[in-house]
């Protein structure tokens, strides 16, 4: 989510170039995912993938929104195109503008590529709701093309397919991630670009701890060589991103030690465990162990 967040102009160029001509990007585009969230039900909380609402200006000066649907769930689900479906209504309802649906599917099913929602009674087909969709899967014999491209895009791509390759050989997985960070070494890209998808690299191609320690010696010896120093920053960002993270989950535990000590207090006093749940929005799992 934060790659997207960071070069959205070039996702739309890498996987969607014949929207991308259409948008104005002297114009600045405008991010909605408060609003996104403020219509998600509860059935879509808790999905694995990523969304992003953008709202861009094209190039007739039309306002757009476009909703970015990122599949990340490594398997295909039946009620994606009606899930796609049910937030274009909802969108469409709050917004009253035109609505994009893209989406870009990284599971393993091959043949899964689903592209519209129908709608049929007694025969007649009262509905059908298209959306674009890009299976990265297909990318897999364009591999020599996407060490070319500058585009941060392409080594997510080749990020993800190897993520895919070496599930089960954790040694190719290191020669690769340390094949794939040369690589975007020798592009000679800025620092922030480097550090963004050294980011995306070390948070994908996750391998045990003793090669793990080779690999950022390697890491040291490239920067070396390149006279680059942009793996201390990355480093540094990683430990604070850390640090910040674990302040939330303590925040988070902490909340939850008050809405716990709030529930055994109302159940004790006699209150429904429907209206318990109501107030302190613990999982029914939790509430009953608390009964």
């Amino acid at each position: 989510k934060k790659i997207l967040e960071a070069y959205f102009k070039e996702f739309m160029e890498f996987f969607y170039p014949e929207i991308a001509q259409q948008i104005d990007w002297r114009a600045p585009y405008e991010t909605l995912d408060n609003e996104l969230q403020s219509i998600t039900t509860d059935a879509m909380i808790g999905k694995t993938f990523v969304d992003k609402l953008v709202k861009v200006k094209s190039l007739q000066g039309r306002e757009e929104v476009v909703l970015i649907h990122i599949e990340v769930q490594g398997q295909k689900e039946e009620e994606f195109s009606k899930r796609l479906f049910q937030y274009y209504c909802k969108l469409f309802s709050k917004y009253d503008q035109s609505i994009l649906t893209l989406a870009v599917l990284t599971d393993s099913h091959q043949s899964w590529h689903p592209s519209n929602y129908q709608k049929e009674v007694f025969g007649f087909s009262v509905l059908t709701f298209n959306f674009k969709t890009h299976k990265l899967l297909d990318y897999q014999d364009k591999k020599p093309v996407l060490a070319l491209s500058s585009n941060p895009f392409a080594i997510v791509v080749l990020v993800h397919l190897i993520f895919l390759e070496t599930k089960k050989d954790p040694k190719a997985r290191f020669l690769m991630k340390l094949r794939l960070t040369r690589l975007l070494y020798d592009k000679g890209c800025g620092r922030d670009y480097v550090i963004n998808l050294l980011k995306v690299i070390d948070w994908a191609l996750v391998i045990p701890k003793d090669l793990e320690l080779e690999y950022k010696e390697q890491l040291h010896e490239l920067e070396e060589e390149k006279n680059m120093s942009y793996v201390t920053s990355f480093e540094r960002l990683s430990r604070e991103e850390g640090l910040q993270q674990g302040l939330r989950q303590g925040l988070q535990q902490g909340r939850n030690k008050e809405r716990y000590e709030m529930a055994k207090n109302l159940l004790a006093e006699g209150l429904s465990l429907d209206l318990v749940k109501k107030v302190t929005r613990l999982p029914d799992l939790d509430l009953t162990a608390l009964k």
